[in-house]
């Protein structure tokens, strides 16, 4: 006699239901300042020629580019990109672990 899984009878089934919580606190967002922004560059200068004297190595500008698919974007657009990061490299969290990305 061959023993097949046992189902619970649908009768028996259990659904999550949704409730509200009336004593539940209700989060304040606050809003985000962006500020005055730079105009970007119309022809950025390449991420190998950068300068690279802040917190943002070279080698860890390589590694984040690196991190993007091969013809996602062109040489133009991962320099624009380069530069963004490179102009807001203060507020960037760079992790030294050892993670492959």
């Amino acid at each position: 006699m061959v023993m097949g899984a046992k189902y619970k009878p649908v009768a028996k089934k259990i659904l999550p239901v949704a409730t509200y919580d009336p004593e539940a606190s209700i989060p304040i967002y606050k809003p985000i300042v962006i500020g005055n922004r730079k105009p970007l560059p119309m022809e950025p200068i390449g991420f190998k020629n950068l300068e690279y004297t802040g917190r943002l190595l070279k080698e860890q500008m390589a590694k984040i580019i690196s991190c993007i698919p091969a013809e996602f974007l062109t040489k133009s657009e991962l320099d624009l990109l380069a530069h963004i990061l490179k102009q807001d490299e203060d507020v960037i969290a760079i992790c030294c672990g050892k993670s492959s990305h």
